[in-house]
């Protein structure tokens, strides 16, 4: 697993962009990394995947889920390789908003029984907040969330916001590693 995540590291450091940027929180930044390039990269999207899988089963969680469109690939990936071990986890898709046709869905996926524990999952985590509301839409679902993990923790204040919701973090990397 060492030269996986050796790789996976190199991966994310050829996505870091450097001068003024702003981030979906609304900070500007000198650090960016465009994480969506390393998920959807089969190389990284298959080691990801199994890290998280591997936290998911330490932590007997069952459902992947996060806000689109950052979750998306991790979900896609970590439901993809789980059926490789017919583990049974299954995803979810949250919508930042309800759908406006159709079935009006704000969360997609399987039928999946609530009370369940849900990991929700990112690309990248600053301030938390598509964690969050990720959480309080499956929350509001009658889903338990306890747990987020991302591939990148920048550290400016993610941890703490999810931690005063009662969610705990587990990050592949911080923002510290990449820089090392």
């Amino acid at each position: 697993m060492r030269d996986k995540m050796r790789m996976l590291k190199k991966l994310l450091l050829d996505v870091v962009e450097t001068g003024e940027i702003v981030l979906a929180s609304g900070k500007k930044s000198d650090f960016y990394i465009d994480a969506r390039k390393v998920t959807l990269d089969s190389r990284a999207s298959g080691i990801i995947s199994e890290i998280f899988i591997q936290k998911m089963n330490e932590l007997n969680v069952s459902v992947v889920s996060g806000l689109v469109i950052g979750a998306d690939p991790i979900v896609g990936a970590v439901v993809g390789k789980a059926g490789d071990f017919n583990s049974g986890i299954r995803g979810l898709l949250v919508r930042k908003e309800p759908k406006r046709h159709g079935r009006r869905r704000q969360i997609e996926g399987p039928d999946i029984e609530r009370g369940r524990e849900v990991l929700v999952v990112d690309d990248v985590a600053t301030s938390g907040g598509s964690l969050i509301k990720a959480a309080e839409i499956l929350r509001d679902a009658g889903f338990s969330v306890s747990y987020a993990m991302v591939v990148v923790d920048r550290q400016e204040g993610a941890r703490q916001a999810l931690s005063e919701r009662g969610i705990e973090l587990f990050s592949v990397f911080t923002k510290q590693d990449l820089m090392q």
